[in-house]
C-alpha cells in the first residue's frame, strides 16, 4: 500500500498503473487476493498519491483553477487526506466487502 502512494505522488497516474499493474497483480493473485478488489485499491492509492504533496499534480491544479493560495487549500485539504486513508485502509484490510459499501 505504501509503495502505491509514494509512487502515486512523484508519477502520473497512468503511467504508474501501467508501471506497476503487471508486476503488482501477479503478486496480489498469487497471495490470493481478488484482481477486481487488487485494482481498486490500487486505483484509490494512485488517485490520492496524486492528490496529496510534494508533487500533487492534482492539488496544484485545483488551486491554479480555484485562485486559492496552496497554503489554503492544503490546511483544508488535511481533514479530508485524513478520511481518504481511513477510507484505504478500510478497503485494504476489508477484502470481503469488495466495492458494495463504498464509505466517503
Amino acid at each position: 500500500m505504501g509503495v502505491r502512494l509514494v509512487v502515486g505522488m512523484f508519477m502520473a497516474g497512468g503511467a504508474a498503473i501501467i508501471i506497476l499493474a503487471p508486476v503488482l497483480s501477479q503478486v496480489a493473485t498469487s497471495v490470493g487476493i481478488h484482481p477486481l478488489h487488487f485494482g481498486f485499491v490500487m486505483v484509490l492509492n494512485i488517485v490520492i498519491g496524486l492528490l496529496t504533496p510534494p508533487l500533487g499534480a492534482c492539488l496544484f491544479l485545483v488551486c491554479s483553477l480555484s485562485r486559492i493560495p496552496i497554503g489554503d487549500n492544503c490546511r483544508n485539504f488535511m481533514d479530508a487526506a485524513g478520511r481518504f486513508g481511513y477510507n484505504l485502509s478500510r478497503r485494504s484490510a476489508l477484502a470481503d466487502l469488495g466495492g458494495a459499501h463504498i464509505i466517503f
